[in-house]
């Protein structure tokens, strides 16, 4: 922990760090600034509201939760809020995680890219996978 507490001090990287995420302005625009677009996207069409427009290209950064609305809709974003309610009802470290991840999907891009890989091991619960499988073999 001295050895990063070491590094941190001694290099612009902290500086840097701190700087882009709470003093630029780039934070806000680029984390919540597109926010007020997502709403104008469908051009007043019903069908795109409801179903949404597809994997589209967006121009600029845009996080999870208003690229789901946009891609699937309405009814999209709401079968994604059931299926992540059916998930929050485990337990412990499990809920933690995934409240996490709803969070920082606010102003990320986490659950539509990769780094959800990071997240996934921790919220499903693989006994009870490995258990279902140990009774059907018996």
């Amino acid at each position: 922990m001295a050895v990063v507490a070491i590094f941190l001090g001694s290099t612009t990287a902290f500086d840097n760090a701190f700087y882009r995420i709470f003093e630029s302005d780039q934070a806000y625009i680029g984390r919540l600034g597109n926010y007020n677009n997502v709403m104008n996207f469908h051009n007043g069409s019903l069908l795109g509201v409801l179903f949404g427009e597809g994997m589209v290209e967006i121009n600029g950064f845009l996080p999870a939760v208003p690229r789901l609305y946009i891609f699937y809709g309405i009814f999209g974003l709401l079968a994604f809020m059931f299926l992540i309610g059916l998930l929050i009802k485990k337990r412990g470290y499990k809920r933690v995680v995934l409240i996490t991840m709803l969070v920082s999907s606010l102003g990320t891009e986490i659950m539509l890219g990769k780094f959800i890989l990071l997240y996934l091991p921790f919220i499903i619960d693989f006994n009870k996978n490995i258990n279902i499988f140990k009774n059907n073999n018996t």
